[in-house]
Order: C-alpha cells, then sequence, then structure tokens
C-alpha cells in the first residue's frame, strides 16, 4: 500500500542520526473538521439524486475524533523534522428521499513529514510552527435501499493526493524527556472531484505527549 510505503520512508527520514538524545515520539488525539466542496451534503445529495434518488432533506456530521503517532528529530532547540501516521476520522452523511433513506462517510488517513520551527520561551514553555507535506487516502462510501436508487445501491471510491499541510502548537516541559503539547493543524485539498465528490479540507485541533529517548 501507498501510504504505508509514504510511512516508513518519513520516518526512515526522521532517525538518520545516530543521537538517541535528541529523537522524540509524537502520541496526539484530538477532533477534526471537514469543510470545503467535497465536505457539503450537496456533494451525496447529487451523487444519490444523479442515480434516482428525490433528496427531500440531508445533513452531515463534519467533526469526529483523530489522532496522530509521529517519530521525530530535534536537530538544535529552534528546528525539527518529524513524519508519523495522521488518521483524520470520518465525515457522516444522512439523507431522507421521497421512498427510503441514504447514508455515507467520507474518510482519511495518510502519511505526514513535517519541518517545525521551534521558538523556547520560559517556564519550559515553547511555541513552535510547521509545515510540510500530506500524503493521504480519502475514501467515498454510500448505501441506500430506495427503490428509486434499485433498492440496494452501494457506491465506494478513493483516491490519494499529496497535499502541502501547516500548522502551530505550544509545548510544555514535564522533565527533560517528556513534555506535553497542544497544536492546530489544517490539512489541505484532500480527496478530488471525480472520485470523492470533491476536495475538502480538514482541521486538526489535538493535544499530546511527547517523549524523548
Amino acid at each position: 500500500m501507498k501510504i504505508k510505503t509514504v510511512l516508513f520512508a518519513c520516518m526512515v527520514a526522521s532517525t538518520t542520526s545516530v543521537y538517541a538524545q535528541d529523537m522524540y515520539v509524537v502520541g496526539s488525539v484530538g477532533q477534526s473538521r471537514y469543510s470545503g466542496d467535497g465536505a457539503g451534503a450537496s456533494t451525496f445529495d447529487n451523487t444519490f439524486a444523479n442515480n434516482g434518488a428525490a433528496v427531500q432533506s440531508s445533513g452531515v456530521s463534519n467533526t469526529d475524533t483523530a489522532f496522530k503517532l509521529l517519530l521525530g528529530y530535534q536537530f538544535n532547540p529552534y528546528f525539527a523534522v518529524e513524519g508519523g501516521y495522521v488518521n483524520l476520522g470520518q465525515l457522516s452523511y444522512n439523507g431522507n428521499f421521497a421512498d427510503g433513506t441514504g447514508s455515507g462517510t467520507l474518510k482519511n488517513d495518510g502519511a505526514v513529514i513535517d519541518a517545525l520551527g521551534i521558538y523556547p520561551l520560559s517556564n519550559g514553555f515553547s511555541v513552535f510552527a510547521k509545515g510540510g507535506l500530506y500524503y493521504s487516502n480519502t475514501t467515498l462510501n454510500l448505501a441506500s435501499g430506495a427503490p428509486s436508487v434499485g433498492g440496494a445501491y452501494t457506491y465506494s471510491g478513493s483516491s490519494n493526493s499529496t497535499n502541502l499541510n501547516y500548522g502551530v502548537g505550544l509545548s510544555y516541559a514535564l522533565t527533560p524527556a517528556f513534555s506535553v503539547r497542544t497544536e492546530y493543524e489544517r490539512f489541505n485539498n484532500v480527496g478530488d472531484t471525480t472520485v470523492t465528490g470533491g476536495r475538502s479540507n480538514v482541521d486538526l485541533w489535538s493535544v499530546g505527549l511527547v517523549g524523548k529517548f
């Protein structure tokens, strides 16, 4: 799978130094929010309508739990590189048709590699800004039992894309080896117009634990 290959490459790139005290791992959990052309109810409505459904009402839940696992290397107090796996959860759709209902999900996960600029503050705090590349897989799933769409309609399509991501954050050192951090990130233009119905942006707010080794 291409995502696993890119993930492995990201992690290898982050571990090329023999100075283990400058390497670290990050585990974070938070909330994602989908937005943009591919994340609106109309994207799903149009697909069902094109297959015969008369959509009367619909809506989406565009937030979900997300998480990431990263491996990084800090070259000096001001610069680091990290990469790993990001799971941005899913957007969920529900529609009411003249003769039944329909449902759908839009999911995204992938591999990321970022460069971080860090500015140490006092009392163990530091702020950072980050930016890099996100190679991801976006999957759209649809299903309906309405007679107007054939009684057992299903659709599943996925697309891969490489796009920019960026973010800012704040960290606090609990000990020389452990710190906590909170951050905001934006993953741009995941998905595509042909297979997943449009491109989406995903915002991620997360809190994580950083361990040096």
